[in-house]
């Protein structure tokens, strides 16, 4: 797995340099956000194929309003802001790195994850992704061979772990969350720091390529309903 993702990261960004062809959109820029039609790609597996963001340029010491702002675009970032934003929250999450093609220290979705992405009408499409399927764990020692974990009786819908580069896991809840037109996505955009009021937290102050930001959020009392 791990030359795997050498592999598709080097074919991805060779072809970064390349113009996109008819019908394909740009990749994402540095610090873009809801605004304008934007693309990131859908993964490194699927060449340049590209899926579509509403994103727009951020300026040195702007200042935004936002329901909630998360620090952090990783799974629990990602997958809190499309939680927000599908319960109708409005919601900025703010990601340092100018896109998720880089190494991360797991690329398992196990079956409580790919549970929730059921209960959430997102499994199929999901699947759909590039994986591969784990059902059990094998230790060897010598000659004997001991299976120390089965996932083929657990009660949900996949039970196996699915191995897949996190950079696709992350850009498919991307994709899926800016379906919502109350999400918002910051790329290469750092969290620095909090904005205090009130003797609480009211906000983040943060770094882009356009310089200073401060994103202050709005929603008081969150209520999510099942």
């Amino acid at each position: 797995m791990k030359r795997r993702r050498e592999k598709d990261k080097e074919k991805h960004r060779g072809g970064q340099g390349q113009a996109p062809s008819a019908g394909q959109g740009r990749p994402v820029r540095p610090g873009e956000v809801k605004g304008t039609s934007a693309h990131i790609p859908k993964s490194p597996l699927h060449g340049k194929v590209r899926q579509s963001l509403r994103m727009g340029a951020h300026h040195m010491g702007q200042t935004l309003e936002t329901g909630c702002v998360i620090a952090g675009g990783g799974p629990a970032g990602l997958m809190l802001g499309y939680l927000l934003a599908r319960a109708g929250v409005g919601v900025t999450v703010v990601e340092k790195h100018a896109d998720f093609l880089r190494n991360f220290r797991g690329d398992t979705i196990h079956p409580s994850t790919l549970q929730i992405m059921d209960e959430l009408g997102l499994l199929d499409a999901f699947l759909a992704l590039p994986h591969q399927k784990v059902p059990d764990l094998v230790a060897q020692f010598g000659d004997l061979r001991l299976r120390i974990a089965d996932f083929s009786h657990l009660p949900v819908k996949a039970p196996y772990i699915a191995m897949m580069p996190q950079w696709d896991f992350l850009n498919f809840l991307a994709r899926h969350a800016a379906a919502y037109p109350n999400f918002r996505l910051l790329m290469e955009t750092e969290a620095t720091g909090l904005l205090t009021q009130n003797n609480g937290v009211a906000g983040i102050v943060a770094t882009g390529p356009g310089g200073g930001l401060t994103i202050r959020g709005t929603q008081r009392g969150i209520q999510v309903h099942r």
